[in-house]
């Protein structure tokens, strides 16, 4: 309601061709900043390849930190419906997978993400050398992925599936270790693996890690008996 206490006028086909304009902008800006990098690419060329001036997308979006910021967030969710990953059902239906169902669920929806944003947050993580807003952003994304990994360790140690070998938080650190962009990358782009490949092996390398085999497989058993 506004403060006159009269609903506040929506104009659907406005909002409609407004969120379309939004991902040309956010499609054009992904194309430049894979294709010719961080630095190389200014506004000006996204809103041209958009159809829109400048001005309009630095409205739309801010500074051209915060526009590769925008289009790293929607790729990582797949869509741009404002949801944080942590809040999906899918990342809930993850966690109460237990044990090995957990590192499964988690390996094919990492991969998928990867697929989507290795090679936009390879071009983040050169240019925030030398751009400080940047910087700040992606210090802020890192962290946030080491939490959600703690959030998994944490599911794991609370069926029991964890292996005692580590602390929560070393275990925290090898999860954010082996599930990178960068690994994702190296192998896939350099080494020419498949993303089913690497998919399938990030599955056995977090299983032989992190979980305490014994426990897994009972975990596993109980939820085929339910």
């Amino acid at each position: 309601m506004t403060p006159s206490g009269r609903r506040p006028y929506r104009a659907p086909r406005r909002d409609a061709i407004r969120n379309q304009t939004r991902q040309h902008i956010r499609s054009a800006a992904r194309e430049l900043f894979l294709n010719h990098g961080y630095a190389a690419t200014t506004l000006a060329q996204v809103g041209e390849q958009a159809g829109v001036s400048r001005r309009y997308v630095q409205m739309a979006f801010g500074s051209k930190a915060e526009l590769l910021s925008e289009v790293i967030k929607v790729a990582v969710a797949g869509d741009d419906a404002q949801v944080p990953l942590a809040r999906r059902e899918r990342w809930t239906a993850m966690l109460g997978a237990g044990g090995q169902g957990t590192l499964t669920a988690y390996a094919a929806l990492s991969t998928e993400i990867c697929e989507r944003t290795a090679g936009l947050l390879a071009v983040a993580t050169t240019a925030a050398e030398s751009d400080e807003e940047l910087a700040e952003m992606r210090a802020s994304a890192l962290h946030r992925r080491h939490q959600d990994c703690a959030t998994v360790i944490g599911a794991l140690s609370a069926d029991g599936s964890l292996t005692s070998g580590y602390t929560l938080a070393e275990a925290a650190d090898i999860f954010y270790a082996l599930t990178s962009p960068e690994t994702f990358l190296v192998l896939t782009r350099e080494r020419g693996w498949p993303p089913a490949r690497y998919e399938s092996w990030l599955v056995r390398i977090l299983v032989a890690s992190l979980l305490d085999n014994g426990r897994a497989c009972e975990i596993a058993a109980s939820k085929q008996t339910h």
